[in-house]
């Protein structure tokens, strides 16, 4: 009688401490006129081949709150880590409740890839966000910071 019980405790403390699924860091942060934002976080490295030759990475660093955030670059030295504007862009959406979305589209700014921990990418940016519509509406988007996990994808340019 003891050995099945000590089995069905060994049991449940071994599935219990074997989880198949690793929790995704999802964190980015930043500051556009001292209103901290922090959603949840996603990042993407894409591959980028054409005829079958690897011709650069295409990195995305974005979110997906209502008013969103969506970072590019593009890098062809596959070594880059410092992406300076026009080489890095970046968009941010705002939906009102009501009326039209407002696009904003970086004029300067950077984004640094500050390295890997665990299978999270780290990095950190700012930009000088302009209205698409009216470029006297702009700001400042500071402070920038994601710790978020990498997800990696092939891209093919056609021919």
């Amino acid at each position: 009688m003891k050995k099945p019980a000590f089995l069905f405790v060994l049991l449940i403390l071994m599935a219990a401490s074997c989880s198949p699924d690793y929790v995704k860091s999802r964190l980015i942060q930043y500051d556009i006129n001292n209103l901290y934002y922090s959603p949840d976080g996603y990042a993407c490295r894409f591959s980028v081949y054409k005829a079958d030759s690897l011709r650069g990475y295409g990195w995305k660093i974005y979110d997906l709150l209502s008013d969103s955030l969506n970072i590019r670059a593009y890098d062809t030295t596959f070594v880059k880590n410092i992406y300076e504007y026009p080489s890095v862009t970046a968009v941010f959406n705002v939906k009102p409740d009501s009326g039209t979305i407002r696009r904003y589209v970086s004029s300067a700014g950077q984004m640094r890839l500050l390295g890997y921990q665990d299978l999270d990418i780290l990095g950190d940016f700012y930009f000088t966000m302009k209205n698409k519509d009216n470029p006297l509406d702009s700001f400042m988007l500071q402070s920038g910071y994601f710790r978020i996990f990498l997800d990696y994808r092939d891209s093919i340019i056609a021919k």
